[in-house]
């Protein structure tokens, strides 16, 4: 019943109702919340990003992308089956949050005001490909 109300929806006013196989969406929400941040300007705010991830991790990539809805993401698929989300974006900072033992999260400036590529798993896990980060005068 479901299948022949898309049909007829579809039919009538040209809307899908049964995603693609292949579709990739981008970015993946939870690579967005422990990776993106619109209001980073101080190490502090990049820390309590780090803190509030789930699952809390000894590491962490905060991007500082004040206008986050207009970075231009690119799907990728890779022969091994691998998708992902690319993006080529100007980001103000970007900040790697480390946790020593008990402590709090420390972040250190990483790149700051560089055009920068990076790229994450769009299925899975949302995933940050860390070592794929590229900015400034790096390769891209």
């Amino acid at each position: 019943m479901k299948k022949i109300f898309c049909l007829l929806i579809f039919a009538v006013i040209g809307y899908n109702c049964i995603p693609s196989q292949g579709t990739i969406y981008c970015p993946h929400a939870a690579f967005a919340e422990k990776h993106l941040c619109h209001n980073c300007s101080t190490a502090a705010e990049a820390a309590r990003v780090s803190r509030n991830r789930i699952p809390q991790s000894h590491v962490n990539d905060v991007l500082y992308i004040p206008n986050m809805n207009r970075i231009q993401w690119i799907a990728r698929r890779y022969d091994s089956g691998l998708k992902s989300c690319v993006a080529r974006q100007y980001v103000h900072i970007v900040w790697q949050c480390r946790k020593f033992q008990n402590a709090d999260f420390t972040c250190r400036m990483l790149y700051q005001g560089e055009m920068c590529e990076f790229e994450h798993d769009s299925e899975n896990s949302g995933h940050y490909f860390y070592r794929q980060l590229r900015c400034g005068n790096q390769q891209m």
